[in-house]
């Protein structure tokens, strides 16, 4: 969380409007610093050839590296990304308490988009099965979660869709056998849409028929 109020400010963002240096304080976050100073070295404005040069640059040219494959240092469509779900108003940093726990939580989240899912997994180094991401995700936005799906739906409150904000958890039971009710948990993103470790880690419709037959519920953490 402070390494992207960082960003914002090195980026030297004006404005919620500002939408140029709104993508630098982006690609920098995913990057780190060093982009910045690439970026002010090569014309002083994002793009994402610059940003996929960078990465390039960084990778020592590698294309290649497993699940992460093709974003050898990075993520080089990062902006994208982001921009593609969220308003320019939300990024920099307005709108109630409830948007920017989860404008925190997605900020982290959509990194890790196209990682393959690893059970067990419950960091970037490792990648992700479904509550390591939720478990990773919510600490950057300062909730401790519990370890397993069945754990973090022990560990929040029951709400109906009806109720079910961007930020609030989803859960699923019978997607696998694991020996208990819930099996499988995701980010809530509101108009029935989720983020999830599936595989790969991704969006999903909850409308589809495979996602109702195994909808649990929804839960907030209190």
């Amino acid at each position: 969380v402070q390494e992207f109020k960082h960003s914002i400010t090195i980026a030297n963002v004006q404005s919620p409007s500002d939408i140029n240096r709104i993508k630098l304080a982006l690609q920098t976050y995913n990057f780190g610093p060093g982009f910045l100073n690439y970026i002010n070295s090569n014309g002083g404005e994002y793009t994402l050839e610059l940003a996929k040069s960078f990465a390039l640059k960084m990778a020592n040219g590698r294309t290649q590296c497993g699940f992460r494959s093709p974003f050898c240092y990075g993520d080089y469509s990062y902006v994208e990304k982001v921009l593609k779900y969220y308003q320019t108003s939300e990024i920099a940093g307005g709108g109630a308490v409830g948007d920017e726990f989860f404008q925190k939580v997605m900020a982290e989240a959509i990194k890790y988009k196209g990682y393959k899912y690893v059970f067990g997994g419950a960091s970037p180094t490792a990648s992700f099965d479904c509550s390591g991401l939720t478990q990773w995700t919510f600490r950057t936005a300062g909730v401790q979660l519990d370890r397993t799906a069945q754990m973090q739906w022990n560990q929040t409150k029951r709400i109906s869709a009806e109720e079910a904000k961007p930020g609030d958890l989803v859960f699923f039971h019978g997607t696998y056998n694991s020996g208990t009710y819930i099996t499988h948990v995701g980010i809530y993103q509101g108009n029935m849409q989720m983020y999830h470790a599936g595989d790969p880690l991704d969006y999903a419709d909850l409308n589809k028929p495979y996602w109702q037959q195994h909808l649990a519920g929804f839960g907030r953490v209190q």
